[in-house]
């Protein structure tokens, strides 16, 4: 089921003079589509908000969400949207297979961790047990494969789409362990106190590597360099107002995600969860040695047979050239 939401509701009015004469006329927004690789939850609300500012530069984005990463690259090969918002192996896969896409941007970078019911105190006793992923091509598979490769586990792997529905899941006793967002480890931790805990914390133990990018075809980038460097721009000035001010996301979040502050503990814990591990880079987070990193570990766990050439799947060039713009931090 693909939901459409459009980021910006209302048209800005634009006040423009003529022969003297003040007089407002409704400025026409140009739509610009955006296919997410899952759907709305607090990791995204950032850039959610991002995009209203995009107002401000003539465009209006329409969020479209797709179940995986697999089908939101379709969806940007297809036509249907014309920025994509997927894991990077999903990008590096599709141009092996011909397509010349490329990531310009981060949505976030990595937000996942292992829970487990407490008993489970080594990653180790997970051999036999049901291990829990999002989707082939997912980081999350990427992270479960890299953490069964490092402590020298063997489970029994199950896909299951949604970090909500892997937590719920792990609640009712369906799976063992699994790897989900820090909302919905903080999900987990709340509803259950005491008996389900992170058994790996991928931000502290694998520290660098990138989340979801936002990409489109090559030669899109190359001839809307305006585009792609507004919405960079937009994303990073939303950043780091979410970072300098948390408060901001804990009252803007709700927009996106209905009902998420009936319990406004759990909403400010998840806030200062996502904030605490720099998910949201003030900086943008996109660098050639994160992506290294993140090849690294799609090499490492089988997805990839052979590391993919920085310049064959990403662009740094517009990210640099609004950090020149709006200084680094």
């Amino acid at each position: 089921v693909r939901l459409r939401i459009p980021a910006v509701l209302l048209l800005t009015l634009l006040t423009v003079s003529a022969c003297g004469q003040a007089a407002q006329e409704p400025l026409e927004l140009k739509e610009l589509r955006i296919a997410y690789d899952s759907g709305v939850d607090i990791g995204k609300a950032p850039s959610l908000l991002a995009w209203e500012r995009m107002r401000d530069y003539g465009y209006e984005i329409i969020p479209v969400f797709f179940p995986d990463s697999v089908t939101a690259v379709q969806a940007v090969l297809a036509g249907e949207v014309d920025i994509g918002n997927a894991d990077p192996v999903a990008v590096i896969l599709a141009n092996q297979a011909g397509q010349d896409f490329r990531i310009f941007a981060l949505e976030n970078g990595n937000q996942f961790a292992m829970v487990t019911p407490s008993s489970i105190t080594d990653p180790a006793q997970l051999s036999g047990k049901r291990v829990a992923y999002h989707s082939p091509g997912s980081m999350t598979r990427g992270l479960a494969f890299l953490a069964a490769e490092t402590y020298g586990f063997e489970p029994e792997w199950v896909v299951i789409e949604g970090s909500e529905v892997r937590a719920e899941a792990l609640l009712s006793g369906q799976i063992d362990a699994t790897v989900i967002d820090y909302e919905n480890v903080v999900n987990v931790l709340l509803q259950a106190p005491g008996e389900y805990h992170v058994l790996i914390s991928f931000a502290d133990q694998f520290p660098g590597l990138m989340g979801n990018g936002f990409f489109a075809r090559a030669g899109y980038i190359e001839e809307n360099p305006e585009v792609i460097e507004a919405m960079i721009e937009s994303l990073l000035l939303t950043y780091r107002r979410v970072n300098d001010d948390p408060d901001y996301l804990f009252t803007q979040a709700p927009k996106f995600l209905p009902g998420i502050n009936e319990d406004p503990e759990k909403l400010r814990q998840i806030v200062d969860a996502y904030i605490g591990f720099n998910v949201w880079d003030s900086n943008g987070g996109f660098t050639a040695e994160a992506a290294g990193l993140t090849v690294d570990l799609y090499v490492e766990v089988g997805d990839l047979e052979v590391p993919a050439e920085f310049e064959t799947w990403a662009v740094l060039e517009p990210m640099n050239n609004v950090l020149e713009r709006i200084g680094r931090r």
